[in-house]
């Protein structure tokens, strides 16, 4: 008996088979043209809503032939109708970034409904003699993340980067400065332009792109003390630069300045206002505090290289930009400030995090915590009992 038909491009009435099972027919519009597809299921009520979901599937884009789908063509459609409308748009490049230069061009022929843990395993034993173990589990987390949609949109059956073996997350050694070292930069790099951009991310702990962002409007004061209030970064992307309400882990946040910090800060505006009189009508008032000469975005790309320039003339390791930010929460920890205190500069939400990433073993600090622990149980304990008359 052949299925009744329906309008509207609603599929038909499910339809006993000999088998036992119902099975609804529907069409979709693929490359080669319309296909009549089907649903099967051991109920009527089944088949019907099985119809249902497939219907909403095709109607809202995403009507294809799995047969014929590929890795490749799949994950350019979640990518552009799933990924694109969820997420920032950094963490969109970050998915892009792992899609177009490392799962398709191993996996991407492949047929999706094809594709194994054994592909994906593969793959990840060839990225790990590339890249390093948090690469390599980032393309992990895109992978796992694409195939979960796949699975909530019927395209394949089960996950199959359920069944592979993630790498397993190896820190690699980070160079930070010690309290004495940001001492002598502070004191060897005074004539540097950006000197005060070194110093406020030194003692502060801020992003690159949220000290980027930063305006002038942004300063305020207290009775306690001088305020910064963190509510953009500069952000470079796929669509640019530009600037991004917020900061990376919430809406913005209030950073207690030191008086270092609003005593360099008085030195950079006086610098600043002599630099736009000298560029006259080329100037570009943004408003922020950290400029060009002209004064247009700092592009945040480049201060980690002007840093290590400036480090290398004071005879300091070369680290990154960011790992001022590293060396903030090390000297803090080992100066024994409580890791809640630590997460709430760096805007942390979660204690752990700060924990797990920041607190980096220093040469000293495992001598420091000796040495309160002898303060606190002094050797003279034992000579005082040995003074003790025998217990009988």
């Amino acid at each position: 008996m052949p299925c009744m038909a329906r309008v509207n491009g609603e599929g038909s009435e499910p339809r006993r088979r000999k088998d036992g099972l119902y099975q609804s027919n529907y069409t979709v519009y693929v490359d080669g043209g319309p296909r009549l597809k089907s649903v099967y299921a051991r109920t009527k009520s089944e088949c019907r809503r099985k119809l249902r979901e497939a219907i909403a599937a095709r109607d809202g884009g995403l009507a294809v032939d799995p047969k014929n789908l590929t890795v490749k063509r799949y994950l350019e459609a979640w990518l552009e109708d799933s990924v694109k409308r969820s997420v920032k748009i950094r963490t969109y490049d970050d998915y892009r970034w792992c899609v177009d230069r490392h799962i398709v061009p191993e996996l991407g022929r492949l047929r999706l409904e094809k594709l194994n843990s054994m592909h994906i395993q593969g793959l990840y034993a060839k990225k790990l003699k590339e890249l390093s173990s948090e690469s390599v589990l980032h393309i992990h987390r895109t992978l796992r993340r694409a195939l979960n949609q796949a699975t909530r949109w019927r395209l394949i059956a089960f996950n199959p980067v359920e069944d592979v073996d993630p790498p397993r997350k190896e820190r690699r050694p980070t160079t930070v400065l010690s309290g004495e070292e940001v001492l002598r930069f502070v004191e060897a790099a005074g004539t540097s332009r950006l000197f005060p951009l070194y110093v406020l991310d030194a003692i502060t702990g801020l992003r690159a792109g949220e000290i980027l962002g930063l305006s002038w409007d942004d300063l305020s004061r207290d009775r306690e003390g001088p305020l910064l209030k963190v509510r953009r970064r500069l952000l470079n992307s796929s669509e640019g630069l530009g600037l991004e309400e917020g900061t990376k882990t919430g809406q913005g946040m209030i950073v207690r300045l030191p008086e270092l910090g609003e005593a360099v800060l008085r030195v950079h505006r006086k610098r600043q206002l002599e630099e736009r009189l000298k560029a006259g009508p080329k100037w570009e008032d943004t408003g922020l505090i950290f400029t060009t000469r002209r004064g247009t975005w700092i592009h945040p790309n480049n201060v980690s290289g002007y840093l290590r320039k400036d480090l290398a003339a004071a005879g300091l390791p070369r680290v990154r930009f960011h790992d001022l930010r590293h060396s903030l929460a090390t000297i803090m920890a080992a100066d024994g400030a409580h890791v809640a205190v630590i997460a709430g500069m760096l805007g942390h939400a979660n204690p752990t995090t700060t924990l797990s990433t920041y607190t980096h073993f220093v040469p000293g600090m495992q001598s420091m915590a000796i040495k309160r622990l002898n303060e606190m149980f002094p050797a003279s304990l034992v000579r005082d009992l040995e003074e003790l008359p025998e217990v009988t």
